[in-house]
This record gives C-alpha cells, structure tokens and sequence, in this order.
C-alpha cells in the first residue's frame, strides 16, 4: 500500500487555519448573542423592530447587557494606559528611560492607542481581546482598517473573527502559531516588492455577517456583497511560534506558498491577547458579559409581564341603575370643578389590570441578583445605594472593587506587555525621531530633547517597562484634589525639613495651580501671586525674648512698651509703662 504523501506546510498551516475556524465557530455565536442584546435590534431595520415588538413579545425594556458593558467600560479603560520605564541596574540609563517614557507616551497618542484599548477590553468583555504590533514596511497603506506610514509602529485591534491560533494547544503557552486574517489592496500586493508568488490571488469582495460588528450584532446574520473603490485580497499572517518568525501565506485555494518573512521582531511575538474569566483546558475563556444573558433574560421575562399588566390597566366608572346622570356629570367634569349628584353611592370607580406587586418584588429582586453576580455592579457603577447605611455602602463599594480587581490584574498584566512590545519597536526603529520637553529646575520651558538613535543609550533588556496602576480609571477633580491634600499632610509637610537639608523646597505656585485646577476656583491663583522682584520681604525679627532686668532698663531709655508677659507683677508692668509715657511726653 502506497503511503500517503504529507502536504506542504503551507497546505498543512492553511489546514490548521480551518481547523480553528470550526473550533471557534460555537464560541462566535454566543459572542453574536451577546453584541446582539448589546445593541438592542440597534442595526435592524425598522420593520424588524415593529415585528419584534408587536408580534413576537419579545422587547427588552431593560437592556442588562448593555448596563454592564457601559459600567465596566469606565472602570476598566476610560483613560489611555500610563507606563513607567526604568532602568534595571545601570543609573547611567535614567535618562534614556524618561526619554523612553515620553517617547512612548507620544507614540500612543499619534495612534490614538486609546481608542484601540478600549475596542480590546470591549473584545474580552464579549470573547477575547486580541492586539498586532509591528512597523509599516513600506509606503502608505490602509492595513486592518487603519492607515499606515512608512516605518510607523502600529498597534491594531485584532477581530476577534479574524483571529486564527494552533487549536491543539490547552494553553496560550503551548501554541506553535498565532496569527489573524486581514485585507489588503490587490496592487499593493502586486506593487509593494514585499510579497511574492501572489499570482494566483483573488479579488476578494466584503463580506458583512462575518466580520462586521454591527452585521454579528443582528439576530439573523446575513451575507452582502458590497462593492469597494479597490480590488482587495485576503491573507494570513501567522507567528511561528518555535522559529520565531512572522509568515505570510494566501487563504486556501489561492496559492500553496509562502509569500513573506518577517523575522525582526519582539519576544514573544507581534500579538498579545485579554481574557479575563479562563475555562481550564480551553484556549477560549469564558467572556464576563456571557454570564448577563440568563438574568437579562429573566428581567426582561418579569418587564414585559408588567408592561403587559401596566398595558392592560384600565380604570372606569361603574353606576347602579338609574343613576346615569350622574355618571354623566362626573366623566363630563373637568378637574377640581365642583358638580352636584343625587347619591355619590350609586357611582364607583373601578380599577383592572394593574402591575402586580409581587411581580415588581420579583423583577426588582433579579435585577439585585444581576448586580451581585457582575460584582455589586449598581455599587461599582453608582446606580443606587444598596445599604442602610453609609459604613455598610462603604463596604459594599470595596467588594465591589475587590471582585473586579482579578480582571483589572489582567489588563495590567496585558498593557505592559503591549507597552514593552512598543518599547522594543521604538529602540529597533532606525527611523524613529520623537521631539519632546524635559522639564529642569531653573530653566523656564524646560529642555528640548529629541529621542533618536544617537540620543538613547542601552538595549531594550537594560529596562523595565510597568502599567501605571489604575492609570486607565476615571477619576474626579474632587477625588484628585482629596489625593493631592493627602500627599501634603502626609508626604510634603512632615519630611519639609529634611527636603530644606537637601536643598529642596516647596513650589507653592505649582500647588496652588493645581489646587485650583481640581477645586475649579480661580480666586486661588489671585490670592497666591509671585511676589514683585523689587519687593524685599519683612525682615525677621527673631525668638521672643522677655524684657527681664536690664531689658527692662533698656525699654524704659528706648520708649519700649512692656507687654505683660514679663516675670513681674501686673501691678510693676503697669507703673513700669507709665515711666515710658512719661518719658515719651518729656520727649
């Protein structure tokens, strides 16, 4: 019997593609349910929605999945992440590492980084977070859906449909390939001189229901052909993990080569992926927001019973025989008129169908259980106060915090990865050139610095690079300003005179600024003005020193007033002080 003669590995690393495309697909349809409660029938058409409505009974009034994506969101990443980078060892580095922290702080800003984190951690919140860096090779190009310069790091959202991984791994440890499916323009490809054997590509047409958010978010996904400015064409970059290079190959039945190779890169690799809930011996974790769709279901059963209820309510007016005039007179009056009727007995007003209380309790009681399942979610949002008590709400809001500090561990962890990555891009790229202020003591505007190849000094491993805590959390001016107080009382004043010793002082202008700026008072700075150059300040007068014995005399000839706090008798201070004023007039 013949042997069966084994594939290319390009063929096998295509086949490999496929196999995680089926492995992932259940996992991509709880991730559909989730965006589509997320959006609530937000992409569907109007019909639809009138449908859903008015036949089906199946209206979400309370939309709990999207209460917790908007209140994790804050929490987790309002704000872009804030890194420190410091020297390991070698003090002679401390310069490079502020100018790295800057550099960094630059790079994000000109990649609007913050918009990528926070699609990333809205990713994990749904399936799983997924990030690519690298630098663009060559010329301007638009490159998963972002545009890119020549030589510019970049660091783009994966799509969590786009995703491709080595199925057989039972840890992102054990993975021999990571990679993702983009697109891009046909001529590029032909033109760009990085890619070879691309004969056999395809144009490839836009294919919503697969990759569109706002298609997944629909309760029926469906396939739509959408004509672009450009012919496109799909491909598949793939990390190996072992050999330590990045390869580009066609999608299944476009070729059976590999296009590209890419070897300068990171540690580890280009990408980095967020989870937050990890199932054991799965590589897909277990999304957080997966766990709102039973409750969610289960308030908006007990809602629509209430709408229902609330919907059928009526009230009328019953009368007994023979009193319909009166009837008339009361449903005709306007109100707080004043009518006159032969026997208000014989009328009765009669309520049906009114929302039951013990349904209230019940929907108001899964709406608690929703919040304590997500972590106390009403506490950690501020949506309502859940105690008697301000101490026992207090308690609540820090297990509240203490539940979620788990995930905010893991976007810590996942954002200094990322930020190490951008670092070691930032010290390969021969081109990079960053201008920036370094702020000196004494020297008003601070010092220009250009962060290049000839100003840093070490290799990337001379460093460490660390998230700032908790730099992603919101936080309010009354919050800082309490932050800044306590940093005085607790910091500045008590070492002040150590600080003076080593010739250090306090910029009360600096803090005054800054008080001003968290307690939006103005006056502040009015009050507190940079004294004038031609002023001199009071002279000191030194320690008090009581006027005792010949300080007494001394007084008496100077025309002095003695204060009372001298070791004398009230009745000697006082004949003492008539001496000086006699002495005064005689003068």
């Amino acid at each position: 019997m013949a042997k069966k003669k084994r594939d290319k590995f390009p063929v096998r690393l295509q086949k490999a593609i496929k196999d995680c495309e089926r492995y992932t697909k259940p996992m991509k349809s709880h991730r559909q349910i989730i965006l589509n409660r997320y959006a609530a029938q937000y992409f569907e058409g109007h019909d639809y929605i009138e449908q859903l409505y008015q036949l089906t009974g199946k209206a979400r009034p309370i939309n709990m999945v999207f209460r917790y994506i908007t209140i994790m969101m804050p929490y987790l990443a309002q704000y872009m992440p804030k890194t420190f980078v410091t020297p390991k060892g070698n003090p002679l580095y401390a310069i490079t590492a502020e100018m790295l922290s800057k550099g960094l702080t630059h790079l994000k800003k000109e990649i609007r980084y913050r918009d990528t984190f926070r699609r990333i951690v809205l990713d994990a919140l749904t399936y799983i977070g997924a990030i690519k860096l690298g630098l663009c090779p060559n010329g301007t190009i638009e490159w998963g859906g972002e545009t890119h310069q020549n030589g510019q790091i970049f660091a783009d959202v994966v799509d969590p449909d786009d995703l491709i991984f080595d199925v057989g791994a039972r840890r992102w440890a054990d993975l021999l390939f990571i990679g993702n499916k983009y697109r891009l323009p046909l001529k590029y490809v032909q033109e760009s001189g990085l890619f070879k054997h691309h004969d056999q590509l395809q144009r490839a047409s836009k294919i919503y229901g697969h990759e569109s958010p706002e298609a997944i978010a629909k309760a029926e996904v469906q396939e739509s052909v959408y004509h672009e400015l450009y012919d496109m064409v799909e491909l598949y970059d793939a990390y190996m993990v072992n050999e330590g290079v990045l390869l580009t190959l066609p999608i299944e039945g476009e070729g059976e080569k590999i296009m590209r190779t890419v070897d300068m890169l990171p540690e580890g690799g280009p990408y980095e992926l967020l989870s937050f809930h990890e199932f054991p011996g799965s590589l897909l974790p277990i999304p957080p927001a997966y766990n709102a769709l039973d409750l969610d279901d289960a308030v908006n059963r007990i809602s629509r019973r209430l709408d229902q209820q609330l919907r059928g309510q009526k009230t009328i007016l019953a009368y007994e025989d023979g009193a319909s005039d009166d009837a008339n007179r009361v449903t005709k009056a306007t109100d707080g008129s004043t009518i006159k009727v032969s026997d208000i007995s014989r009328l009765k007003e009669i309520t049906f169908g009114a929302p039951q209380g013990d349904n209230i309790a019940v929907a108001d009681w899964y709406i608690r259980q929703f919040s304590e399942q997500q972590g106390n979610l009403n506490t950690l949002g501020g949506i309502r106060s859940e105690s008697k008590t301000l101490g026992q709400e207090r308690l609540k809001a820090d297990s509240a915090q203490g539940t979620v500090e788990d995930m905010y561990e893991s976007l810590t962890e996942f954002a200094t990865r990322v930020e190490g990555k951008m670092a070691w891009y930032l010290m390969a790229n021969p081109f990079v050139s960053i201008p920036m202020i370094k702020e000196v003591p004494g020297v008003p505007g601070g010092l220009s610095l250009t962060y290049n190849n000839e100003t840093r000094d070490g290799e990337f491993i001379d460093f460490n690079y660390e998230m700032k805590p908790y730099s992603t959390q919101g936080k309010t001016p009354e919050v800082a300003y309490q932050q800044l107080l306590s940093a005085v009382n607790q910091i500045v004043l008590p070492f002040i005179d150590v600080g003076a010793q080593q010739g250090m002082t306090v910029d009360i202008q600096r803090l005054v600024q800054a008080a001003s700026k968290y307690t939006e008072s103005d006056d502040l700075i009015q009050i507190f003005k940079p004294a004038d150059k031609d002023m001199q300040p009071p002279a000191d007068p030194g320690p008090y020193q009581p006027m005792q014995g010949q300080n007494i005399k001394k007084a008496k000839n100077q025309g002095g007033q003695l204060d009372g706090r001298l070791g004398i008798s009230d009745d000697e201070g006082a004949s003492i002080n008539a001496e000086i004023r006699d002495k005064k007039q005689e003068n």
